[in-house]
């Protein structure tokens, strides 16, 4: 299941794959079961939708999709 996971982070925008893969990598054996299951969520978003939502361009969901959202934001800033 982990290796599915870490070829779903790869997308077409080299910046997202890289943001997807590295947050993978580095937290994903950390996070909670709802938290996985909210990554998962994320990764069957479109790239447009999750750049908008990684770059600040519109606020991620109220709910654990958001979560995961700010969660990845934080990583890249790490």
């Amino acid at each position: 299941m982990r290796s599915k996971i870490l070829w779903r982070c790869r997308r077409g925008a080299k910046e997202l794959d890289s943001l997807l893969t590295d947050f993978f990598n580095r937290r994903f054996d950390q996070l909670s079961a709802d938290q996985k299951d909210a990554f998962c969520l994320l990764l069957e978003q479109p790239d447009p939708l999750i750049m908008d939502w990684l770059w600040g361009r519109l606020p991620p969901p109220e709910n654990n999709l958001g979560g995961i959202v700010m969660m990845v934001r934080q990583n890249s800033k790490e």
